[in-house]
C-alpha cells in the first residue's frame, strides 16, 4: 500500500513549530517596542501641537489586521497579544496621557481582505497608523 502524499505541515516538526512561533511572537513584541518608541519621540504630549487623523487630546487609534478566522487562525494569539500590551501601556498612563485604541479586522489571511480591511481601518475608522 502507498503511502499518502506528504502535507507540507508534516515537514515541520513540533520544535520547529515552536521556534517559528517564537520568532513571529519576537518579531511582532519587537515591533511593538518600536511603535511605543516612535510615539515616544515624535514628542505627541500637546493636543494643540498635533493635528493628526486618529490623535486626540486622550486617544491615539492605530489598526491592525489579524487572521481571525480562516487556515491561519492560529495566529489570532498575536493580536492578543496585542491587545493585552497595549491595555497594560493604558494601564500605565498611555503615550504622553493618551490612551492607546487599537482597531483589529479580521482579514482571513486573504490578500484581498486585507487590502479591504486596510482601507477601511484608514478611509472609515480613521486610524493614525496601522500596526502589524
Amino acid at each position: 500500500m502507498a503511502n499518502p502524499a506528504p502535507s507540507a505541515s508534516d515537514n515541520l516538526d513540533a520544535p520547529a513549530r515552536t521556534m517559528a512561533v517564537k520568532r513571529r511572537l519576537y518579531s511582532m513584541l519587537a515591533g511593538v517596542l518600536l511603535c511605543t518608541v516612535v510615539f515616544a519621540g515624535l514628542g505627541i504630549g500637546r493636543a494643540e501641537e498635533i493635528k493628526a487623523r486618529g490623535v486626540s487630546p486622550t486617544e491615539i487609534k492605530l489598526g491592525q489586521t489579524a487572521p481571525l478566522s480562516g487556515p491561519l487562525s492560529l495566529y489570532a494569539t498575536f493580536s492578543r497579544a496585542t491587545s493585552a500590551y497595549f491595555a497594560m501601556v493604558n494601564e500605565r498612563g498611555g503615550i504622553h496621557g493618551r490612551k492607546i485604541k487599537l482597531v483589529t479586522l479580521d482579514d482571513g489571511f486573504s490578500p484581498a481582505k486585507t487590502v479591504e480591511q486596510t482601507r477601511k481601518l484608514v478611509e472609515s475608522e480613521g486610524v493614525f497608523a496601522m500596526f502589524a
